[in-house]
């Protein structure tokens, strides 16, 4: 049987060694936090049904704000490739930055994200699963945009092939 958790927090970080988004429900719990990993793959299929979902049924078109965070999150990247070209101490720096991200017990693989809409409340319900675990967060639009937007400004464009193009029609 699964054990299920309630998100009332989620915070999201690249791991260049794993290339992958640590994803993590409740960071500040000790008792309800939860670490997944995302893939690449999932991440691009997420941001693409997350995108359609908002616009089907809030009404939200996330196009011109997906295509901003992409083009802010490329332009970082290539300012900070070449500041790491330049100075092998600023490395250090940046690696002991991305060490320190807090990190809990082993994180498990997400093998699924749900999107759930209650068209009565207004509700977005987000369900994340793993092999034993699923995580659940009732949100508003605003709220689903905003995680959104957080797992984007996180993912590595480059690295991902990641391009706003993938997200227009």
């Amino acid at each position: 049987m699964k054990t299920l958790v309630e998100a009332e927090r989620f915070s999201v970080w690249y791991d260049a060694r794993e290339d992958r988004l640590r994803l993590v429900a409740n960071p500040e719990s000790m008792d309800a936090r939860v670490d997944f990993w995302i893939t690449r793959r999932l991440f691009l299929s997420f941001v693409t049904e997350a995108e359609v979902f908002l616009e089907e049924k809030v009404g939200v078109i996330p196009t011109e704000v997906i295509e901003e965070m992409l083009e802010k999150s490329v332009t970082k990247e290539k300012k900070s490739r070449s500041v790491q070209k330049s100075s092998s101490s600023t490395d250090n720096a940046m690696e002991m930055e991305k060490d320190s991200a807090p990190v809990g017990d082993e994180a498990m693989l997400l093998e699924n994200i749900n999107i759930k809409w209650s068209s009565g409340s207004g509700t977005i319900t987000l369900e994340l699963s793993s092999e034993c675990c699923e995580v659940y967060a009732d949100m508003g639009p605003e709220s689903m945009m905003a995680f959104l937007k957080m797992l984007i400004k996180q993912a590595p464009s480059l690295e991902w092939g990641v391009s706003s193009l993938m997200f227009g029609r």
